[in-house]
C-alpha cells in the first residue's frame, strides 16, 4: 500500500462520516460532498498517475500530498463544526476564531487547488500545460472561480441559499469534469514512443 492511498483513504473515509452525519444537521452538506468528491478525484487520480501509468511519484509530490491532508483534513474539522468529525476530537470549539470564519473552507479548499496543481507541476511525466486538454482546463477554471465566489458568498449562504447551491453545484461538476477529463493526461512521449 502506497502513502497516498493511506492518507487519501482516511480522508475519504473522514468525508463520507462528515457527509453522512451532515444529513441530520445543520451543515454545510454541499460543501462537505464537494470535499468528499475532490478526495475521490485526488485518490483516483494519483493511483491512475502512479499505479496504472507508473509515473514517478517523487518525494515533493510525497510532501505535496501530506499538505493536501492536512489542508482537507482541516476543512473537514471546520465544516463538521461541533459535530463528530473524522478525527473524533472535540476541538472545533478551541481552535481560534479566525479559522472558524465561514470563509475558511472554501479558501482551503483554493490552497488545495494550488497544491494540486504544484503536484502536477511537480511530475516530470504530466503534459506541459499547453498540452493539456482543454475541457480539463475549463474544469480547473470552473472549480477555480466557483470557490472564489464561494469564500464571498459562504457567510450569507442561509440568506442566498440558491445562489450558494448553485455555486456549489459549479463546483461538483467542475470536479467531476476533472476527474473524467484528467485520464486523458498521457505519459510525455519520449524519442522511442
Amino acid at each position: 500500500m502506497t502513502f497516498y492511498n493511506i492518507i487519501f483513504g482516511i480522508l475519504f473515509l473522514g468525508a463520507c462520516q462528515a457527509v453522512l452525519l451532515s444529513l441530520n444537521r445543520e451543515t454545510d452538506t454541499g460543501l462537505i460532498t464537494l470535499v468528499a468528491l475532490m478526495i475521490f478525484n485526488d485518490a483516483v487520480n494519483t493511483a491512475e498517475a502512479v499505479e496504472e501509468r507508473k509515473f514517478d511519484y517523487t518525494i515533493g509530490m510525497k510532501l505535496i500530498d501530506l499538505a493536501s491532508f492536512l489542508v482537507l483534513a482541516t476543512t473537514l474539522v471546520l465544516l463538521s463544526e461541533n459535530t463528530k468529525n473524522f478525527l473524533d476530537a472535540p476541538i472545533y470549539s478551541s481552535l481560534p476564531e479566525w479559522i472558524r470564519h465561514p470563509s475558511v473552507p472554501p479558501a482551503l479548499l483554493l490552497v488545495y487547488c494550488g497544491l494540486v496543481a504544484g503536484w502536477n507541476r511537480a511530475s516530470k511525466d504530466i503534459w506541459k500545460r499547453s498540452e493539456w486538454p482543454w475541457y480539463l482546463i475549463a474544469s480547473v477554471i470552473a472549480i477555480v472561480i466557483a470557490l472564489l465566489v464561494l469564500v464571498g458568498l459562504r457567510p450569507s449562504r442561509i440568506a442566498h441559499s440558491t445562489a450558494y447551491a448553485l455555486v456549489t453545484g459549479i463546483a461538483m461538476l467542475g470536479t467531476l469534469g476533472y476527474l473524467v477529463s484528467y485520464s486523458f493526461v498521457k505519459k510525455e512521449r519520449t524519442g522511442s514512443d
